[in-house]
């Protein structure tokens, strides 16, 4: 079991980062659409496990735990597209990039 352990214990953490990239990019998308809906910008502030999000004058925080990101940010504007084409994101030591444009 010792042997079997390390591997199974790698898959699971890569298919809860997966996970949550997942529900990152679902928020993403939905922030993009609050921006067109309310003709405003929405800004999205990126650092360690944390994504800082505001709208109009409310601020909401939401915490990953498994995945992590470079200090960063995205402002999706009243048009709802991005000011930035990507969005880097780490999932333990491995670093990607998520496409923000549709």
């Amino acid at each position: 079991m010792a042997l079997a352990a390390p591997p199974l214990v790698r898959t699971i953490e890569s298919s809860q980062s997966r996970s949550e990239e997942l529900r990152l990019a679902s928020r993403l998308k939905v922030f993009s659409a609050k921006a067109f809906v309310n003709e405003s910008n929405v800004v999205l502030n990126f650092e360690g496990q944390s994504m800082t999000v505001a709208i109009a004058n409310q601020q909401q925080k939401f915490k990953f735990d498994h995945i992590s990101f470079p200090k960063q940010r995205v402002v999706y504007g009243p048009i709802g597209l991005p000011n930035v084409p990507e969005l880097t994101v780490r999932s333990g030591k491995h670093e990607h990039t998520l496409t923000l444009y549709p």
